[in-house]
């Protein structure tokens, strides 16, 4: 008695065209995460699990942050804060230095009235685009010389370091951990840099329409080639 062969499983077409279809659809979505969406060189800290609030401040407290940008185009600092009492009052002082050898050098100060601080749960203070941020570090300060002790703001922190080349201060002593926050710059993304680099060319060149038809041009000639090497047997059989 003769054993019979063990079938062999054979992939059917449709299923071989439904997977290259998703691989390649996921290819391109990491793709355009990787160059238009994602922000590099924009330091954050984020709490997730030590999370507790500062001291008040109000009158001669200062808390402030250190931070290293690694992209240019610095524009945005994202806080949180809230009333350290039953309610809040006066002015709330943001001046951001820079840390440079002779100490520090004074880039943006403004004032906010302390109720639209603490309004919602995340504060965006807008600053003008600081365009050599890159490889530079700045200490936000935040101060409420004129509120009253019991009608200041607190911050949310993290004491996990959640920003290794930044530091938490409350006065001019160091804290362990940092604030909780995060930043922007217009030159965060891949795609935002090679605009950056191309501003000076033709009109042409870099022309968003332009740079997107190379973009298409290159994920299909990536395509073409993966369809051929996945799906060429095919055509011999």
């Amino acid at each position: 008695m003769t054993e019979k062969p063990a079938k062999i499983g054979v992939v059917r077409p449709w299923v071989r065209y439904l997977s290259f279809g998703l691989a390649s659809a996921a290819v391109l979505a990491w793709e355009i995460h990787v160059i238009f969406l994602a922000e590099y060189g924009t330091p954050f800290s984020k709490p997730v699990h030590a999370r507790f609030m500062t001291t008040e401040v109000a009158g001669d407290v200062a808390v402030s942050q250190t931070m290293t940008l690694w992209a240019a185009g610095f524009n945005r600092i994202v806080i949180h804060a809230r009333p350290y009492g039953k309610r809040v009052s006066g002015e709330v002082v943001f001046e951001l230095t820079e840390l440079v050898p002779e100490g520090e050098r004074p880039v943006f100060r403004t004032v906010r009235p302390a109720a639209e601080v603490t309004a919602a749960d995340a504060y965006a203070l807008r600053l003008p685009p600081i365009e050599d941020s890159a490889r530079h570090t700045y200490r936000l300060q935040i101060t409420a010389p004129r509120t009253r002790p019991g009608e200041g703001i607190t911050l949310l922190a993290t004491r996990e370091d959640g920003c290794p080349q930044g530091a938490l201060f409350v006065g001019n002593r160091e804290q362990w951990g940092d604030l909780a926050f995060e930043t922007s710059a217009s030159r965060a993304t891949i795609f935002s840099g090679v605009e950056h680099l191309l501003h000076d060319k033709s009109p042409l060149l870099r022309s968003r329409w332009v740079l997107g038809g190379v973009f298409a041009l290159f994920n299909w000639a990536l395509l073409t080639f993966l369809y051929f090497m996945a799906f060429a047997g095919d055509e011999q059989t």
